[in-house]
């Protein structure tokens, strides 16, 4: 069922919203763009919603993060990416276990 997912930018999406708005097809638009058909009357009537100021229909938000949250703050994880570097540099590379174990002391 359906393709990958996403796989245009946001600037193509401006583009082929402002084509839909000036008066090309919906269709038309989708076969010359990478946006997908739906997305498409999607997005445009998230547009037109937020222009007319309706509140009943969902606001556009941008894509998150798919998952669970990360274990560590990405300021640890910089400071472990830092640590592992540097102990590579001198010679000692740590394994899982190692790596774990700072992780903890975190």
């Amino acid at each position: 069922m359906g393709g990958p997912r996403g796989r245009y930018s946001e600037e193509e999406l401006a583009k082929a919203l402002t084509r839909v708005r000036e008066g090309d097809s919906y269709a038309h638009v989708a076969r010359t763009s990478p946006i997908p058909l739906r997305t498409l009357f999607a997005k445009a009537k998230a547009a037109r919603a937020l222009e007319e100021g309706d509140s009943m229909v969902q606001v556009v938000v941008k894509p998150t993060r798919r998952g669970p949250k990360p274990a560590l703050p990405a300021f640890m994880e910089a400071d472990l990416v830092e640590w592992i570097a540097s102990m590579q540099r001198v010679g000692l590379p740590q394994g899982r276990a190692g790596i774990l174990s700072k992780a903890n002391e975190l």
